[in-house]
């Protein structure tokens, strides 16, 4: 189970596009988290022995080291029984050792915003005196990487603007960087940008990567396209929230103001909230009205807009918070339903035709290597016996 810590409202730097728009400073009071970890074994799920903590913002960091450190060592001291791993999503400027340190001690995976290349991530996510950022984050970056401590990218992509996808798949290829590519929500600052062409947008640049990556040679992750490619060749479901339809089962997020919700995304508008947890208990609000009656989401959409359709299984009904603030209701799909079956349509037919071709170019490869040590390794014995 995964819970979404929304430390603070506070961010240094101003994305053109944020999400969560223009809020008032404020920051999650410790006691309250440590209130929602002493009632997390309330909720846990029978037979549940892993808890995921992802630290979250505005940014994170300016909630303090000395609080994040505390923070994370009262979760450790007060789940016995329960594995506690953390993670943290940030914007990677503020990173130095000191922070490095605090995540090896208590081994933080660390997933950075970056937008990129230097063009983009300085044209959509300047400092908040509009200074340019690029350098610092990708310094910090690879100093990430070399820790092992993560250093994955997840990219906001405004595809209301013309994006070079070859160039983009050059910058990932080159740094062989795993990354999440999440289309621009309009809403926050985005808000009144054009949905469909955005989203229409999105999927032509997945499209163009995924045929960048299957004929080239270099093995970058790229999601959401690898994880739909799995689930369509091995089954299942695609493990993130925006399409698995569980957000509302097994993820709880906590706001800087206390409240707990449906996810991290509604922290600008909280309109999907079950209630303050500084008034309630955990096991009250996660099992009241509005969080249960979010959980038929998936049964309400099978049975109704999305019944038969052939997308359902890589989809369940998209991103509850996007649906809700596109349509004012959650009983309804995701608003770039028709793009995402686009999108699941080609990974189907000539995504799996490029897959297939990629995975023969390996095996022969692998096979001429395989060969030429074979004959490394016989020239080698026949000059042994010389």
């Amino acid at each position: 189970m995964q819970f979404i810590i929304k430390t603070t409202t506070r961010c240094n730097f101003r994305c053109v596009y944020c999400s969560e728009g223009d809020q008032p400073p404020q920051d999650l009071p410790l006691a309250l988290f440590e209130k929602l970890v002493d009632e997390i074994p309330t909720i846990l799920p029978d037979g549940e022995q892993h808890v995921n903590i992802l630290w979250h913002g505005g940014e994170p960091l300016l909630w303090g080291r000395e609080r994040l450190a505390g923070a994370m060592r009262y979760a450790e001291e007060h789940l016995p029984g329960v594995q506690v791993t953390f993670s943290l999503q940030t914007n990677g400027y503020l990173l130095d050792e000191a922070w490095l340190a605090l995540f090896a001690a208590h081994h933080v995976r660390v997933g950075v915003s970056l937008d990129g290349s230097r063009e983009l991530q300085d044209a959509h996510r300047p400092l908040r005196d509009g200074s340019p950022t690029f350098d610092v984050v990708w310094q910090n970056v690879q100093r990430l990487r070399q820790a092992q401590l993560g250093g994955s990218i997840l990219m906001v992509v405004d595809t209301a603007e013309p994006i070079d996808a070859e160039k983009l798949f050059a910058f990932l290829a080159a740094h062989r960087l795993p990354c999440k590519i999440n289309p621009l929500i309009p809403c926050g600052r985005a808000d009144g940008m054009d949905v469909q062409q955005i989203y229409a947008a999105y999927v032509d640049l997945l499209i163009a990567l995924d045929r960048l990556s299957m004929a080239s040679e270099s093995d970058v992750p790229i999601a959401p396209i690898d994880q739909l490619l799995d689930t369509i060749v091995g089954g299942g479901s695609v493990q993130s929230c925006c399409y698995n339809g569980a957000c509302a089962k097994h993820l709880v997020c906590l706001y800087a103001d206390g409240n707990v919700g449906i996810c991290g995304r509604d922290a600008g508008t909280e309109s999907l909230v079950y209630g303050s947890l500084a008034e309630h208990p955990l096991s009250e609000l996660y099992h009241g009205a509005i969080a249960n009656e979010l959980r038929t989401r998936g049964a309400y959409l099978a049975a109704h807009d999305c019944k038969g359709c052939t997308a359902w299984p890589f989809c369940r009904g998209g991103c509850t918070f996007e649906a809700f603030h596109a349509h004012g209701t959650w009983r309804a799909p995701f608003p770039f339903c028709k793009e995402y079956q686009r999108l699941v349509a080609f990974l189907r037919t000539e995504g799996l035709d490029l897959l297939r071709a990629r995975l023969v170019r390996k095996k022969r490869a692998y096979r001429q290597r395989l060969a030429a040590r074979r004959r490394l390794l016989e020239e080698v014995r026949q000059h042994a016996r010389q």
